[in-house]
């Protein structure tokens, strides 16, 4: 059996940490009005793209205990729609409501509500497109997790990076190198991706896409935990993001 293969991602690019001072100073008014015609990862073309690089370029991003934090408070003020502006601000949102706190190596996948079970992964390999083994449905990854991995799961605890490797392995083709370096700027075919959540948790979701914006390196990303049919999306620093499995 090939082994999954993961990346830890380590600091590739420096993260904002105070005010854009000029990109507070400019006139956005003098500059085009900027909105995109769709408003999901899966399905933005390159022209919203490079529209939505182009509205991020102009708001004010600052870092905070691994959270990212936008200072502007409306897209009136760089000339971007209101729209675009809260989808902007709600994918970093949602990605902060996940991490609060410094960002850390984790041991665990996510599990957030007493209620709930910590099956994040269960979706994020049933949604991505990378070529898929066993014939995984939710039954059958429940199946293969409750007799072969860990039994404790229905007591709300998450997996190992062991554990979740193991499960991936069984129902994802692993590229059998390291990828290191592989991963580079365009479209991802939803890609498991693991990114920190609230110690000592970790979360997983489906990668769609890198994004460079200056000196920046962004991964937008749908979450299907909660939504299982559209997803929901969000942004994270390149450098935050803990696995990918491809």
């Amino acid at each position: 059996m090939k082994k999954i293969t993961f990346i830890n991602f380590v600091t590739i690019v420096t993260l904002i940490t105070s005010c854009n001072v000029s990109s507070l100073e400019t006139n956005w008014s003098e500059e085009d009005y900027l909105d995109i015609s769709v408003y999901d990862f899966s399905f933005m073309s390159e022209e919203d793209y490079d529209i939505l690089n182009r509205a991020e370029s102009r708001l004010t991003f600052f870092e905070e205990n691994g959270q990212t934090f936008i200072y502007e408070n409306s897209g009136k003020q760089v000339n971007i729609s209101e729209r675009l502006f809260r989808f902007i601000k709600s994918n970093y949102t949602y990605t902060n409501s996940l991490v609060k706190g410094t960002v850390f190596p984790r041991t665990k996948i996510v599990t957030e509500g007493a209620s709930e079970y910590p099956d994040c992964l269960f979706y994020a390999i049933l949604n991505t497109g990378s070529s898929k083994k066993n014939n995984p449905t939710y039954s059958s990854i429940e199946s293969y997790v409750v007799n072969n991995i860990n039994n404790r799961w229905y007591d709300g605890d998450g997996f190992s990076g062991a554990e979740s490797d193991d499960i991936v392995d069984h129902f994802v083709e692993a590229s059998p190198y390291p990828v290191m370096g592989n991963l580079s700027i365009g479209n991802l075919s939803k890609y498991i991706m693991i990114i920190p959540s609230e110690y000592p948790n970790n979360h997983a979701v489906n990668a769609v896409r890198i994004r460079q914006n200056g000196s920046i390196l962004r991964v937008d990303y749908k979450d299907y935990w909660k939504d299982h049919s559209y997803g929901q999306s969000g942004s994270i620093a390149y450098s935050s993001v803990l696995r990918v499995y491809y």
